[in-house]
């Protein structure tokens, strides 16, 4: 019945605005002014549109006629242009440059097709874009053409986007890659040059305001590099996680390369992180550089929240059908995790910082991206433990 009464009302409006349309152009004000080029070889297209093109009310519509594209294109470039109607005639679009000309016609104005017999397929057309001569009146010609001029502005805001958007990553990329390079590396060398003061590697310190110093000094500069790792490892997986690169790996050396990443950080903070690998070989088809980054995430979350002088353990085990990954600390600032439904990256940062803790969202993500589960517990030792499971071979939806 809802169906029926809006078929009922769509019929009106076009009947409406076709009794509009059939009045004189002169009884509407403001008209827009519309130039329109009309490639046709025989004439019969040009003067159909013609004889239509008078009642349109929305334009004052002024036809040029071309009788190809490469007469439309030179007509173009000295005549503003706002339309392009093409014929159906096979002459319209022959010679050897006229797709490229027709490319760079699409690119400038939006094309209109007028539907016939012998249409030429040779070119790529959207349903929306036909003009039938046998069924056309002012006024669907009149919408058919409104249409036509609104998708074109759509299709440009959409490439300006694309493009300033393409820039942006780019921007995203080098800004990154100068994070790493220029913040990390010396970093690592005031790290490193401070704790190698703080064992007395440049004699002892007989100071103790000294020694306070350094601790000072190494215990920020150990914040600010984790800081930095999970920024990097948070941004760089958005990439990961929208085109995923699946392959055959052995999770113990995805794990191995993860903890050579924060090893220099544990370091800093006289943390040792053990590892305890299972025996069988952990061949998974995973995206390996997402299972990377969503292990350093938690890794960085341990270091970083473990007391100093704790250990942090990893382990691997083979269980058949899938994998588990199991990172053990002394307070990873996991708490209440499991009870907040992630939304993954589109998640709010305020949100997941408040409740879920930095990182979270990302590896939630990978693991679902993978079908696979997360789970965080406390230990008896008043320790967490985040475990990691992952089938060992990719989902059926990422096939």
């Amino acid at each position: 019945m809802k169906t029926t009464a809006n078929t009922h009302k769509l019929i009106d409006i076009y009947t409406n605005l076709h009794l509009v349309s059939a009045k004189p152009k002169q009884a509407v004000h403001n008209a827009k002014n519309l130039s329109i080029v009309i490639v046709d070889a025989d004439g019969v297209d040009f003067e159909a549109l013609a004889k239509h093109l008078k009642f349109i009310q929305r334009y004052n519509v002024s036809a040029i006629r071309a009788h190809s594209l490469a007469a439309a294109a030179k007509t173009m470039a000295s005549n503003r242009a706002e339309l392009v109607v093409l014929g159906h005639s096979h002459e319209v679009s022959a010679g050897e440059n006229a797709p490229a000309v027709y490319a760079k016609l699409k690119s400038e104005v939006p094309v209109l097709f007028i539907a016939g017999e012998t249409t030429d397929d040779g070119f790529d057309r959207d349903m929306v874009n036909y003009i039938d001569l046998d069924n056309l009146t002012p006024a669907v010609l009149e919408l058919t053409i409104r249409n036509a001029l609104h998708i074109f502005k759509l299709e440009q805001k959409l490439e300006q986007t694309t493009t300033r958007l393409n820039e942006v990553k780019c921007a995203k990329d080098n800004f990154f890659a100068h994070v790493s390079h220029d913040l990390k590396t010396p970093l690592n060398a005031i790290l490193g040059y401070s704790e190698a003061l703080m064992l007395g590697a440049f004699g002892p310190l007989d100071n103790s305001n000294v020694a306070d110093t350094l601790t000072i000094i190494n215990r920020a500069g150990t914040n600010l590099l984790g800081a930095i790792n999970e920024l990097i490892v948070q941004v760089s997986s958005v990439d990961y996680l929208k085109n995923p690169v699946w392959e055959m790996t052995d999770i113990n050396d995805i794990i191995s390369t993860a903890i050579d990443q924060v090893d220099v950080f544990a370091d800093c903070r006289k943390q040792k992180i053990t590892k305890q690998f299972d025996a069988l070989l952990c061949l998974t088809e995973c995206d390996s550089n997402a299972v990377m980054q969503a292990v350093t995430s938690v890794l960085t979350n341990a270091i970083k929240s473990s007391p100093e002088l704790t250990d942090i353990s990893v382990s691997t085990k083979n269980c058949g059908q899938h994998v588990e990954i199991e990172i053990c600390g002394q307070n990873i600032c996991f708490t209440g995790a499991l009870d907040v439904q992630c939304e993954g990256l589109e998640q709010s940062a305020d949100t997941a910082k408040k409740d879920v803790g930095m990182g979270l969202s990302i590896i939630r993500s990978v693991v679902d991206m993978h079908k696979g589960n997360l789970e965080v517990s406390d230990t008896d030792d008043s320790g967490t433990l985040v475990k990691i499971s992952l089938p060992r071979k990719r989902p059926q939806s990422q096939n």
